[in-house]
């Protein structure tokens, strides 16, 4: 037998008759705990395309011109670009990886594709962040009902949704819970 971590990795493979899909899992009681920063968004990703990280920062200016105090961690991806409310940490270890998804109000993770489960979804999850994710398949799977999607490569709709999770504590609460 083989296994596949999703139905959209068993996709892949969709010939072979016999696959066993078993999702990835994290230890849940490893994350969230932490009181919430009002404002703070965070992103969790490598600086490649895929990740979506440029549709995320070609969306943040529409965000703090209408959430001014707004932040963003960018862990994972270091840039030398300078953009108001933006930090970029780079490599971090898990337990900083945890404190600042612990922190956040919101978590995204505008991929554009080619991911088979979306670990980062529930790791943002398991934080208790309410979560705005591309409409990719694995996604999808993975956070069901629990949070925003929005078309993959379209800042203005993430820039969107992202405010509006920010101006609405109690739906960005309602779904981090």
């Amino acid at each position: 037998a083989l296994t596949a971590v999703s139905d959209v990795a068993r996709s892949a493979i969709s010939a072979i008759d016999n696959v066993r899909v078993i999702p990835n899992a994290i230890d849940v009681d490893a994350y969230g705990g932490m009181p919430k920063i009002p404002g703070s968004v965070v992103f969790v990703g490598r600086d490649d395309q895929r990740k979506g990280l440029d549709v995320l920062l070609d969306a943040w200016p529409s965000v703090i011109e209408r959430v001014p105090g707004a932040t963003l961690d960018v862990v994972g991806a270091e840039r030398t670009d300078a953009m108001h409310g933006v930090t970029f940490h780079g490599r971090v270890d898990e337990r900083a990886k945890r404190e600042l998804l612990g922190g956040a109000s919101v978590a995204t993770a505008p991929n554009l594709g080619g991911e088979s489960f979306g670990i980062v979804v529930l790791e943002a999850m398991a934080s208790g962040c309410a979560v705005v994710a591309s409409a990719i398949p694995a996604f999808a799977a993975v956070l069901g009902d629990a949070g925003e999607l929005v078309k993959p490569g379209d800042s203005a709709g993430l820039s969107q949704r992202i405010v509006d999770l920010l101006a609405d504590p109690t739906r960005a609460a309602r779904l981090s819970a």
